[in-house]
């Protein structure tokens, strides 16, 4: 059974390579015992060569003086044979982070790198549900007035409770707030699992499970309560999602990190320490935001034909595919 903070909660509203070239066939620049030396651009895109099959266009696009850099990032995140946070959930997050730029050429890429990766449309379906909550709740929470520090005090109050009762409980405000117990820990989330039928039943729900009504949600329309609080529970809060928790989570962080909302980046925080995620798992994340951001913005930014780019983006993974038989290496698929 799924076990939930309170606050992952809040955070399911508030809230480009392919692992598959192990880094075993890379060339070594330096001998072992040697001092390091200095990676020239030429000895990158020859690097490149050798796992990819060809020096990718958004690579290409760079200027040369600066390819050695972005090479590097790009080893160090989705081409981590050693990386906390296996190779599907690292694409499906890209995905997430992608299609809410928007971005054509990085919706394309990690769709195929996910599916590459044993992603089943049912994953990919909920990481862009996922994303889409985020951004929603983002646009309520900068637009509603809330001050950071009355938000940070609402949700370290969650943090600090488990939902009791039902409305009207003791430690439970009507409105406006969200009250609790006193035990600290996850909370198992016992939510109907039936859609709220409206904005009444929703309300009563919230209140049940959360201790109380999110202040945010007071600036939501009644009427579209209901629809926002039942995506909520058919994602983080459900016990049959295809996607586990923590990784729906941390994809919530990654999206809200670079939007950027400082108010879902800590409750995504906090829910996914909650959710049992490490410091090197959210540091993975944001860095899988981060370099999405990057290399979207050189493919836009230099009109990289996309037709060329989709036939060079399965020339990759057709290539790498074959030098992963080969090689007998394989990241975390789980």
């Amino acid at each position: 059974m799924k076990q939930l903070s309170t606050l992952a909660g809040v955070i399911a509203l508030c809230a480009p390579l392919v692992a598959f070239a192990r880094p075993q066939a890379m060339p070594q620049t330096t001998q072992p015992g040697a001092a390091a030396t200095k990676m020239t651009p030429q000895q990158a895109q020859q690097e490149m060569r050798q796992m990819l099959g060809t020096v990718p266009s958004f690579l290409r696009a760079l200027p040369e003086n600066t390819q050695v850099g972005a090479w590097q990032m790009l080893k160090a995140t989705q081409m981590n044979p050693d990386s906390a946070i296996p190779d599907k959930y690292k694409e499906l997050i890209g995905l997430a982070v992608a299609a809410q730029i928007p971005c054509e050429y990085c919706v394309y890429f990690h769709t195929e790198a996910a599916r590459a990766q044993g992603a089943s449309d049912q994953e990919i379906k909920e990481v862009l549900a996922q994303s889409a909550l985020t951004r929603a709740t983002s646009a309520i929470l900068n637009g509603s007035g809330q001050d950071m520090s009355s938000f940070r005090g609402e949700i370290d109050r969650m943090m600090g409770g488990e939902a009791r009762g039902g409305a009207g409980a003791a430690g439970m405000p009507e409105d406006g707030g969200v009250g609790g117990s006193a035990q600290a820990g996850q909370t198992s989330m016992n939510v109907p699992p039936d859609p709220a039928p409206d904005a009444a039943t929703a309300t009563r729900e919230m209140r049940a499970t959360l201790g109380g009504v999110p202040t945010f949600m007071n600036h939501v329309p009644e009427e579209m309560r209901t629809g926002l609080w039942n995506s909520w529970k058919s994602l983080e809060m459900s016990k049959n999602t295809a996607v586990p928790s923590k990784y729906l989570i941390l994809t919530s962080l990654a999206v809200s990190a670079q939007t950027p909302c400082q108010f879902c980046v800590y409750a995504d925080r906090k829910a996914a320490q909650q959710a049992g995620a490490t410091e090197e798992e959210i540091n993975e994340a944001l860095a899988m935001a981060s370099t999405t951001r990057f290399f979207s913005t050189v493919l836009n930014g230099s009109q990289v034909n996309f037709n060329q780019f989709k036939d060079e983006t399965r020339r990759i993974i057709s290539f790498t595919k074959q030098h992963q038989r080969g090689v007998g290496g394989a990241g975390k698929t789980q």
